[in-house]
């Protein structure tokens, strides 16, 4: 009888082990960990809300099928334990399924501890005409092994300022792609729609660009190690900003701005370490000074007047992608505290480092971040200030809000309205022609929802 049951003990472990689930078409519900793998074998289409337990893989028959949101909501949120796979079912070749699509009018996707490799192009998010979608954000996942590009974010066609198209990833790693680790691009004239945020975040050993910027898109690059890449650590054509940032080891400029396009300033690029790369730190910055000693940080290491250094950050063991930083690292505590107009402290209650990885400079506890989302309502510095006769005004507001953007002199009277309506998340340029003013000190105000900023300007003929 005891030898029955164990016999019978072991088929149902068998049967429970070897279980899956064929998939095909629309989908939605709950995957649960008891019916994975989950096996595709045609084009799926989430057209309604999607939950994806810890634990779940989501392998893709031969065929090249794809992973569409369109209309739904995907919730995939594993553990740290427990990761959620999308694979191909067999083999480790680049390509074998083309990659998760978050199209028009899906909901806010949230992807948690899960792994996306082997596609053509991991996570892809697209937006159209008067088709406006939340963001997709991603932690603590990895995208690797794509056939193409590792992660992108572009507007394809519509309307200049009915489409947006928002990346954002918190404490990820884009590696090994055969093109570039992150895209960015903007089909649509005018529409600079297509964002991405990028915090934490490793992007190394790509075979194109750490990331690749076009057309009037926008990047936010907080606290990433962005090394080994092929071509440039950064190569953009459009707004950049990149802070507390370790740019270093790539094939070539650490930052090359493509073009000279006149929305990536030197200001833009504060805190970071550029270092090693293999053509040269910067291409086409044509601002005195920037990118050459010229004074010293808060460590007495030699820094240009945008305190980034350039010194070997000193990983721990980067042939074997370990970005940590070694105790040597002149990346420890060379950050600033004042990130994406949020103030922000190392877990372990200490100046940010540069990179992506911080050192915990208390060793008998662990921490973890809790802070994600680093930009809100952001009202930057016009460039150029001085100015003669126009400037451009910078803003980014984090929610769809009525936003108000007007210049006044110095007595308070309005002298003009630049922005006055309703609009989506992510930023936006706005410039200012003042051929018709006198030289002199103007004020512009940013009002959205409860946030109010003003700022100086200096018109000076």
């Amino acid at each position: 009888m005891k030898h029955i049951f164990s016999f019978i003990s072991m088929l149902v472990f068998s049967f429970i082990s070897y279980s899956q689930t064929i998939i095909s078409g629309n989908v939605s519900g709950v995957w649960t960990l008891s019916g994975s793998p989950y096996i595709v074998v045609e084009d799926i289409t989430l057209n309604e809300d999607l939950t994806i337990e810890p634990g779940v893989r989501v392998q893709f028959q031969a065929g090249g099928w794809s992973f569409a949101i369109n209309g739904g909501k995907l919730i995939a949120r594993g553990t740290i334990t427990d990761s959620i796979y999308f694979e191909p079912i067999q083999g480790e070749t680049a390509g074998l399924w083309q990659g998760i699509v978050a199209d028009n009018n899906s909901g806010s996707d949230t992807l948690e501890y899960c792994v996306i490799r082997y596609a053509v192009r991991g996570m892809e998010v697209k937006a159209s005409a008067n088709n406006p979608r939340p963001p997709v954000v991603m932690k603590r996942s990895e995208i690797y092994g794509s056939f193409d590009i590792g992660a992108l974010s572009h507007v394809y066609t519509g309307a200049a300022t009915a489409a947006v198209a928002q990346l954002f990833m918190y404490d990820c790693k884009i590696h090994h792609n055969s093109s570039h680790g992150v895209w960015l691009n903007d089909t649509v004239v005018g529409s600079g729609n297509a964002v991405a945020e990028l915090v934490r975040c490793q992007i190394y050993n790509n075979g194109g660009a750490g990331l690749y910027q076009r057309n009037n898109t926008h990047a936010y690059i907080y606290n990433c190690t962005i090394t080994g890449n092929a071509s440039d650590g950064l190569n953009s054509s459009s707004d950049t900003k990149v802070t507390n940032s370790i740019v270093a080891y790539n094939g070539g400029y650490g930052i090359n701005d493509e073009n000279n396009h006149p929305a990536f300033e030197p200001e833009d690029i504060i805190y970071n370490n550029v270092w090693g790369n293999q053509v040269g730190r910067y291409n086409n910055f044509s601002a005195p000074n920037f990118g050459y000693p010229a004074t010293i940080n808060a460590n007495g290491d030699s820094c240009d007047f945008n305190f980034n250094i350039y010194l070997d950050p000193v990983f721990v063991d980067s042939a074997y992608n370990d970005f940590n930083l070694d105790r040597l690292s002149p990346a420890i505590d060379a950050g600033t505290t004042i990130v994406g107009g949020e103030i922000i402290f190392d877990p372990d209650s200490t100046v940010p480092d540069m990179g992506a990885l911080f050192y915990n400079q208390n060793p008998t506890e662990i921490f973890f971040y809790t802070n994600t989302v680093l930009r809100n309502f952001i009202l930057s510095q016009n460039y150029p200030n001085p100015f003669n006769p126009a400037t451009r005004i910078k803003y980014s507001i984090g929610s769809e809000q009525g936003v108000l953007l007007k210049i006044y002199d110095l007595l308070g009277k309005e002298i003009a309205t630049l922005v006055n309506e309703e609009k989506l998340p992510g930023a936006y340029t706005v410039e200012f022609n003042a051929s018709k003013l006198t030289s002199g000190i103007y004020l512009y105000q940013l009002q959205a929802g409860g946030f109010s900023q003003t700022k100086k300007m200096i018109l000076m003929r």
